[in-house]
């Protein structure tokens, strides 16, 4: 996909927001405004005995017709700026257009797809909030102190390469930043589409990583994945798709942050309340919202099995949190960070062996850029895993147990 030009940037950038914030007015706004209005009117006027009246009959035409009138304007708004739009969108312009296209593609982003939408997320690595064309001599540009060890960075659910920046002004340079000035390893993020099935994710990513070593500027010796939140399904469901090539023997460690490896329980929650809110009209819309959300989602629900594929050689590195000022609270063991709950984000199967580490008095998105995770990468990268590698092409050894950390 072409770069984004700078020309007219804050024009275009606005442009294209609105332009996409007309394509889903009527199916979230329009639509629900309009379903509970009719639920809460109808519910009234059959109370009052004037459902069939021509009082009700009229309320109803001209509320009908307020609505049609609504929902036509956004649509036909809608269809003329994806007549005006490239394939690429200014939204990538700035950073809040870059956030406001990953939580859109977070939350529709399967049905982005599928109908073609020029706001659909395609699965790039990225570098200076650009997509990376994965050949030699862009790889070499982008990268001109390129090391032969590769730290791919895959963020969570409505999230962009930008999540890793997370407090940034308070908390100092970014994973992949100090990873980078230590010399050692070349970081590199990707962006992709998390309103897709997490398991499409995996292929892309591991296509995507097939490319990059291709092209990378030095034979790659060793490669580490992080992923946050469902980027570390995405990394792990990428151990299947990634088997046969022959850097999958070259992964040495995998860090998870917050991934809800045993499910989220805020999918769950939604999952279990919408039957129930369906059967009440004033409702039934929100419900009708919460339906349509992506499969990305609906992926959280159950997380990732203990049977799925790994990296044998490498090491998993499991993070989790909890709110509190101690591991004791118990408010910190109720919630988990928010988001995930500590058994969720520790829990990889006994099939592999995993290192884990509980970080108190964080939430989820915390994760991100976080003081002790900084020093625990220092630590989990530092040693070359030369001695644990097989020679180019050759079967991974047998994994090496780690002990676990409580």
């Amino acid at each position: 996909m072409p770069s984004p030009q700078h020309g007219d940037m804050p024009a275009h950038t606005a442009a294209d927001a609105a332009r996409l914030a007309a394509v889903y007015a009527d199916r979230v706004l329009v639509s629900t405004t309009r379903d509970v209005h009719r639920a809460v009117s109808g519910r009234v006027l059959g109370l009052t005995g004037q459902r069939h009246t021509p009082v009700g009959v009229l309320h109803d035409l001209i509320c009908g017709g307020v609505y049609a009138a609504v929902g036509c304007a956004t649509r036909t708004v809608g269809r003329m700026g994806e007549l005006g739009a490239g394939v690429n969108t200014d939204l990538d312009q700035l950073p809040r257009g870059r956030r406001l296209r990953s939580v859109v593609n977070g939350l529709v982003g399967d049905v982005l797809a599928d109908e073609g939408s020029p706001t659909a997320i395609a699965p790039a690595f990225r570098r200076h909030d650009r997509d990376l064309a994965l050949d030699p001599a862009a790889l070499a540009e982008a990268f001109p102190d390129a090391t032969e060890r590769l730290v791919v960075f895959v963020h969570g659910l409505c999230e962009d390469d930008d999540c890793w920046s997370y407090r940034r002004e308070e908390r100092g340079p970014t994973y992949l930043e100090r990873l980078s000035g230590a010399g050692r390893w070349s970081p590199i993020a990707l962006r992709y589409n998390s309103g897709e099935p997490v398991r499409d994710n995996a292929v892309s990513l591991a296509r995507l990583v097939d490319g990059l070593v291709d092209a990378w500027p030095h034979e790659v010796r060793e490669i580490a994945f992080v992923g946050h939140s469902m980027g570390g399904l995405v990394v792990r469901a990428a151990a299947a798709s990634a088997c046969g090539a022959w850097w999958s023997d070259r992964v040495g460690h995998v860090v998870l942050l917050g991934s809800p490896h045993g499910g989220a329980p805020l999918e769950r929650l939604v999952k279990r309340a919408v039957p129930g809110m369906q059967r009440v009209p004033e409702v039934a819309p929100f419900a009708t919202i919460l339906d349509e959300r992506s499969i990305g989602i609906h992926d959280l629900h159950d997380g990732i099995g203990p049977d799925t594929v790994s990296w044998e050689q490498a090491t998993y590195h499991c993070v989790g949190a909890t709110l509190g000022r101690s591991e004791a609270w118990p408010l910190g063991r109720m919630f988990g960070d928010l988001l995930v709950l500590l058994d969720s984000a520790r829990g990889l199967g006994a099939n592999v062996d995993d290192d884990f580490r509980h970080i108190v008095g964080a939430h989820h998105f915390d994760l991100l850029n976080h003081p002790l995770i900084h020093a625990d990468l220092e630590r989990w990268l530092g040693e070359p895993i030369e001695a644990e590698l097989p020679p180019f092409g050759a079967p991974a050894n047998d994994p090496q147990p780690v002990v676990g950390s409580p």
